[in-house]
């Protein structure tokens, strides 16, 4: 499964394309900014808006104290959009670790643009591996990794070795409410052989397992349907699903997607995709769920 999930999410020519894009928009590599990319860099249901949401709920960011001393490790980075809006707003060092090594080279230049390198450090490696020498860190976030990660017992193991003690972890995944059949290609996957989504109960027995207890969980339905009902007015009717060439100069051009847009990082198909989660999140099938866990503290 890991090769196909690599594949999955690799991007021919990814900062050509943005690069293309930020040229529609008027921007340069030195005057674009965090917020500029965020319609893009924030892969998850909700985008920025559940970032920030999410964010504000993980102990070790709510609370101002001593907040720029910890460390934060961000588990399946992407591009680095929530590395860059964690160190940005909270202004907290982050580690970012994804799998394709396509997210961490443009997440690691783009960093750089917007003038954020000193406090990132993104790197490629596995989830359910993580390098020891990374850590530790004072939380960790996933975010829309768990569908692609069959093993999460390997997963929930890696992170609570990386984490110091008292150490929390935040999960924002799409999660099954029932067992119905899922229509694809979804966002994650393009088939149920890619397809590791799985009910939060699954979720729950794999962090206890683990060694966490579970301090809050919410379900996020109501927010991404709106922001679902938005994003495709946003797009048009056909424009997510065009593939757009941005080779030269379309700042006058309206055809096509919003520039700077998920279709970058989601292909062609993207309308199809981002059809098929919303009506099956308003369905019932399945849930984007916010899950915070701790680490026992030392007595």
């Amino acid at each position: 499964m890991t090769a196909n999930v690599t594949a999955h999410y690799s991007c021919n020519d990814l900062i050509g394309r943005i690069d293309a894009d930020m040229k529609r928009l008027g921007l340069t590599r030195n005057t674009i900014t965090r917020a500029d990319l965020s319609r893009l860099d924030e892969f998850h249901v909700g985008g920025h808006g559940a970032t920030r949401s999410f964010l504000d709920n993980m102990p070790p960011l709510a609370d101002n104290a001593q907040r720029s001393t910890k460390k934060i490790l961000d588990i399946g980075c992407g591009i680095g959009g929530p590395a860059r809006y964690i160190a940005d707003h909270y202004g907290i060092n982050v580690t970012g670790i994804d799998l394709s090594p396509d997210y961490v080279r443009a997440g690691t230049m783009l960093n750089d643009w917007v003038g954020l390198a000193p406090l990132i450090t993104l790197t490629q490696g596995s989830a359910t591996d993580l390098p020891p020498e990374l850590g530790p860190f004072d939380a960790a976030i996933i975010m829309h990794l768990g569908m692609n990660i069959s093993d999460k017992q390997a997963l929930f193991n890696s992170v609570f070795r990386a984490l110091r003690p008292g150490g929390y972890l935040g999960i924002y995944d799409v999660m099954k409410q029932n067992d119905g059949v899922a229509t694809y290609p979804l966002p994650w996957a393009k088939d149920s052989d890619m397809d590791a989504s799985a009910a939060s109960a699954v979720y729950h027995r794999g962090l206890a397992n683990a060694g966490f207890t579970i301090t809050s969980e919410r379900d996020r339905s109501a927010m991404a349907l709106a922001f679902f009902a938005k994003l495709l007015g946003d797009t048009g009717n056909n424009s997510a699903d065009n593939s757009t060439d941005n080779s030269g100069d379309n700042s006058g051009d309206n055809s096509g997607p919003p520039p700077l847009g998920l279709h970058i990082l989601m292909g062609p198909d993207a309308k199809t995709k981002i059809t098929n989660i919303a009506s099956q999140i308003a369905s019932g099938l399945f849930a984007p769920t916010e899950i915070i866990a701790q680490k026992p503290a030392l007595p």
